[in-house]
């Protein structure tokens, strides 16, 4: 039989997409890249959305943990995902950013499975991986959530709206987009078209 993708004949085992008949590297590319980005999540043949569980035999069990990851963090709009910011310098500059939830109204610690920090998930402040004082700070932290959009509002200071960065006008998304080339017809992660110039 012949792949619809690869145009390869295989005599392996071959799976139907939407239809179509491909081999077990075709999909496991469009698994993987799945994973890789958001605009590819889920993964889709076509139009059509793949169910990763239809295909195991393809896709092991690390990969649908993965997945089910991917999916909860993903179903959070952009601008309410919370990542785990802790650093640990001088080793490490760069924050940890592994996804804790979704930005709480009330203040909350959440413990980073892999670094162990706690994060408020209201002001994003990192407090001590121990546990005590994880609980010591559940009860004491004092966190204004204003910080937040004021840093936000600070990074983006003397930059123009619908030319340097534009607002994803999605009211549930709010993401703050750059174009550095191609058209004014923008795609937000969350499915959202506008115009990059006018919003």
């Amino acid at each position: 039989w012949y792949c619809s993708a690869c145009f390869e004949e295989h005599d392996t085992e071959r799976f139907i997409a939407n239809g179509d008949q491909v081999c077990a590297p075709v999909l496991e590319e469009v698994f993987k890249r799945a994973l890789l980005s958001e605009p590819d999540f889920p993964p889709r043949w076509g139009r059509t959305e793949l169910d990763p569980w239809q295909y195991r035999r393809v896709v092991n069990t690390l990969y649908m943990k993965k997945y089910e990851k991917k999916a909860k963090e993903w179903s959070v709009p952009e601008t309410m995902r919370i990542y785990c910011q802790h650093t640990d310098r001088p080793r490490h500059s760069e924050p940890c950013n592994t996804f804790l939830g979704k930005w709480e109204l009330s203040k909350y610690l959440r413990k980073c499975e892999k670094c162990n920090w706690y994060t408020c998930l209201r002001c994003r402040e990192t407090h001590s991986t121990s546990d005590a004082a994880g609980r010591k700070a559940k009860m004491t932290h004092d966190c204004d959530p204003d910080t937040v959009v004021q840093g936000r509002e600070e990074a983006f200071k003397g930059l123009v709206r619908g030319k340097d960065y534009q607002d994803c006008p999605n009211d549930q998304c709010r993401t703050r987009i750059e174009l550095k080339e191609a058209c004014n017809h923008v795609t937000c992660n969350c499915g959202t078209e506008f115009c990059y110039l006018c919003g």
